[in-house]
């Protein structure tokens, strides 16, 4: 019952992820990247803190974190809040939503192949082909740029930090499932809000005179729905999955951001795409089908064997 809780929770915070991701290139058009960050964990921080405060001292054990898990949740967090969305941040300014979440769908391989001895699963020369494959059609994407002789808002530059941010948010999310084992989701989400609005505050403060775009409803509204939608409750949800399901789960659906990015970034923002995206694109969807075909397998006949 909790895995099937856990399943429900992370498909909402997969949508919840794909919406964002198109409204943050929205709200960079106008706002410096450092002073979004900023506003997007503090925000996040001053909802989620006290709600934190007051469920650590309703709980019967309130444990001290052990220092191990205390610097593995500051890493993991740090790596996500940190470096994976600052950039993000900058790689989607200088790229687009849709090259994004073509890039964002490695993030399953890639969790797979860091998961590997957790899931049990064995390289065969069929995976190994189906990573290769991936790899190189977001190569394509990466490069696009280079390629596409029509200008279409992405740039290598941007691409290549959707890479990096795509390996170092699942780098801190393999850390992440293993500190959540011991430590408390409300404690997770305060040690990341707080290390990353310490590390946001120290970059934005030259930026702090130009909160009054905030004045601007649209503006407003990506960073509100960036702090407390995704902040709050999309993290909240990510961890509590990320505790209660399996690593095969997780990988699996994490093809759901980038298909609602696509998605909403194609009808709402008017996003192009162009020869080397479909291209790349196909190659990463046949490389994953080669890599997560036997694991789609397997979970639906434990979904339909929870419903018996």
């Amino acid at each position: 019952m909790k895995r099937r809780l856990g399943i429900v929770a992370l498909l909402i915070a997969q949508v919840i992820s794909g919406i964002n991701n198109p409204l943050i290139r929205y709200a960079l058009e106008t706002m410096p990247i450092f002073l979004f960050g900023f506003l997007r964990v503090s925000i996040a921080l001053l909802v989620i803190g006290p709600i934190a405060y007051i469920g650590r001292k309703q709980r019967p054990r309130k444990r001290v974190i052990p220092r191990k898990y205390l610097l593995l949740a500051v890493l993991g967090t740090s790596l996500i809040y940190g470096v994976a969305n600052l950039l993000f941040y900058v790689g989607v300014h200088q790229s687009t939503s849709i090259n994004a979440a073509v890039i964002e769908l490695l993030q399953p391989i890639i969790f797979f192949t860091l998961t590997i001895e957790v899931l049990k699963e064995k390289f065969s020369p069929k995976v190994f082909a189906g990573i290769l494959l991936a790899f190189i059609g977001a190569l394509v994407v990466v490069i696009g740029p280079m390629l596409n002789r029509s200008p279409t808002g992405a740039t290598l530059e941007g691409n290549l930090l959707l890479f990096i941010a795509v390996v170092a948010d699942v780098v801190g999310t393999v850390i992440l499932k293993k500190v959540l084992k011991k430590v408390h989701i409300m404690d997770v989400l305060v040690i990341g809000l707080f290390t990353a609005t310490v590390l946001y505050f120290m970059l934005a403060a030259p930026q702090l005179a130009q909160l009054s775009l905030l004045s601007q409803p649209a503006i407003l509204g990506a960073v509100l729905y960036g702090a407390i939608v995704m902040g709050c409750i999309g993290y909240g949800l990510n961890y509590f999955a990320l505790q209660t399901t399996r690593s095969g789960d997780y990988s699996i659906l994490g093809y759901v951001t980038p298909v609602v990015t696509m998605v909403v970034a194609t009808f709402f923002f008017h996003e192009t795409f162009t020869l080397s995206l479909v291209f790349g694109g196909v190659m990463v969807f046949i490389g994953l089908y080669m890599v997560e075909a036997r694991k789609i397998v397997r979970f639906h006949g434990h979904s339909h064997s929870l419903h018996k």
